[in-house]
């Protein structure tokens, strides 16, 4: 029969084999084997100490976390779990990228589209055993919507007298835009509504109206202070709707 001994201690009391699998072991630790053969006469003594030796096992998973990180970018942090034996290093995965390697602590700030969602996932190696990995780990997160559109804006104002014309105490009408989604030239209707419906005294004018600009129109209103309402037509829509001051 054999015994076998790990750096001293007994691990195998007896065996008539002549190989076999200890267990018990710390993964990470070196160890140096002795076998003693002996039988009911005594023992024959200890073998020399065999090569040392380095139990190891599979690698735990790093963490990895993932979060917005500002506009359209996303934030991937990761550290290691330690090892299990053998040195490992950290692997990070993102999207349908390459593996590559990478410290055993950090993060990686990714862009990506508005509301696009971006996966990584990492893993550690054994750098001895390079065909030993981890579990892999994987997250996602995703990045911000976009911002809504700018609002459109149209309003108008009263401009200046209309002196010269045939009524010098009215004003002419100024069209106000912000972020009007529709520029061009238009022909553009001044209407009145004095509370009996929509009237309208001007038409026909084109005038160029930008996304973003000011426009004195050629059509003109008296009637101050009599709580009138007034707008204007043009692109299919009324806009600007006031009370002529």
């Amino acid at each position: 029969s054999y015994r076998v001994r790990a750096n001293g201690t007994v691990v195998v009391d007896s065996t008539s084999a002549t190989s076999v699998t200890v267990t018990g072991l710390t993964n990470g630790t070196d160890y140096t084997f002795t076998v003693e053969p002996f039988n009911a006469g005594g023992s024959a003594g200890q073998s020399p100490a065999s090569n040392a030796v380095r139990p190891y096992g599979t690698p735990p998973a790093p963490n990895l976390s993932a979060t917005p990180d500002g506009d359209r970018k996303i934030r991937f942090t990761w550290s290691s779990n330690g090892k299990n034996g053998n040195p490992t290093r950290i692997q990070l995965k993102i999207g349908s990228g390459a593996w590559e390697n990478v410290s055993d602590s950090g993060s990686r700030v990714v862009s990506a589209d508005y509301a696009t969602t971006v996966t990584a996932r990492v893993r550690a190696q054994d750098t001895v055993d390079t065909s030993n990995y981890s579990s892999e780990v994987s997250r996602s997160a995703k990045t911000n919507d976009p911002p809504p559109p700018p609002q459109e804006r149209v309003w108008i104002t009263q401009g200046p007298r209309a002196s010269g014309s045939d009524c010098p105490s009215c004003n002419f009408f100024v069209v106000h835009t912000e972020n009007f989604s529709a520029p061009g030239t238009y022909s553009i209707a001044c209407q009145s509504n004095s509370g009996s419906g929509w009237r309208t005294f001007n038409d026909g004018s084109k005038h160029p109206i930008q996304a973003n600009g000011t426009r004195q129109l050629y059509c003109y209103y008296g009637n101050h202070g009599l709580n009138h309402k007034v707008r204007v037509v043009f692109n299919g829509n009324a806009y600007g709707e006031m009370t002529w001051p």
